[in-house]
Formats: structure tokens, C-alpha cells, sequence
């Protein structure tokens, strides 16, 4: 894990962080790319990531993220909405 995220204080759900540390967050993620073009998580696997939000938040932020030119189908998009507000309730932006 990025040292900003295990050097901020957090709960197990929440995560304090500037908006310039999530940008920072996000362009490392960005570099990683994305090696499995055939993936993309379902609702269940949404389910098992709020389990550990914020154990979870990079890996969720590179799937978000880090195929900015993925076409996604209807039910993707809707996962990808449910990691959206995952995300959202996960960051306080400070």
C-alpha cells in the first residue's frame, strides 16, 4: 500500500485524505495499467471489497482507473457505479 494511505489516519471504512494525495493515488494506479482486459468484477465482488474499504481502496481505484478506454457493458456500468460510491464513501477529503 502507498505510504500516504498507511501513514493517514483511518478507521477500517474511512480514510482521510488530501485532494491532491488521491490525485498522486490515481496517477501511480494509471501507470500500472491493466494486464487482464477480459476482467471486470461483478456486484458480489463489490460486496466482498466493502468488507475492507479501505484495505481494498487501491486495487478498487485501479479498476476504475486504470483502463480509461474499456467499453463496458450495461451490468459493468453498474458496477462500476457501485466502486464509484464505494470510493466516495470510503475517502473524507480533508
Amino acid at each position: 500500500m502507498k505510504e500516504t494511505l498507511s501513514a493517514k489516519k483511518h478507521t477500517k471504512t474511512q480514510i482521510k485524505m488530501t485532494h491532491q494525495e488521491y490525485d498522486e493515488l490515481v496517477n501511480s494506479i494509471v501507470e500500472m495499467g491493466y494486464i487482464d482486459r477480459t476482467w471486470y468484477p461483478e456486484e458480489k465482488d463489490v460486496l466482498e471489497l466493502a468488507e475492507d474499504p479501505v484495505g481494498q481502496l487501491e486495487f478498487t481505484l485501479w479498476i476504475l482507473y486504470s483502463d480509461p478506454e474499456r467499453k463496458l457493458t450495461e451490468e459493468q456500468k453498474k458496477v462500476e457505479k457501485s466502486l464509484k460510491d464505494l470510493v466516495e464513501n470510503t475517502i473524507i477529503f480533508v
